[in-house]
């Protein structure tokens, strides 16, 4: 069941990112939210980052996350969360796994880290 989802995580991801939220006509998303949404995360955390049954919310990130942390963790989740038994403790509650965004480009680590930290 986990594959398949993160199967299709995974593939929704890359059509989302295919169709593209740009800046500047670059074809890579820049901001934050952009890549929030062209990443696919509104599948799994909501479109306000509310969570749903498929992943938690996102509320009040800043006060369980420091900035460094959140892009190790965002590089490589199920590493990531092996360390740390909050996360393995979520492993549990959800469903879905978190994607790999290793792919991203350091830049955009970095503005969707900001974003999901600046969530309220």
């Amino acid at each position: 069941m986990r594959i398949q989802g993160l199967v299709i995580v995974g593939l929704f991801s890359a059509a989302i990112l295919a169709a593209g939220c740009s800046d500047k006509g670059s074809g890579k998303p820049t901001t934050g939210d952009e890549i929030y949404a062209s990443m696919g995360c509104t599948m799994c955390h909501g479109g306000g980052g509310e969570g749903s049954a498929l992943g938690p919310s996102l509320s009040g990130a800043g006060a369980r996350w420091k900035r460094p942390q959140l892009i190790a963790y965002l590089k490589n989740p199920t590493e990531y969360a092996a360390k740390d038994a909050r996360l393995a403790e979520q492993k549990k509650r959800f469903t879905m796994m978190m994607p790999n965004y290793a792919s991203l480009a350091p830049e955009q680590l970095e503005a969707l880290a900001d974003f999901l930290l600046s969530r309220p």
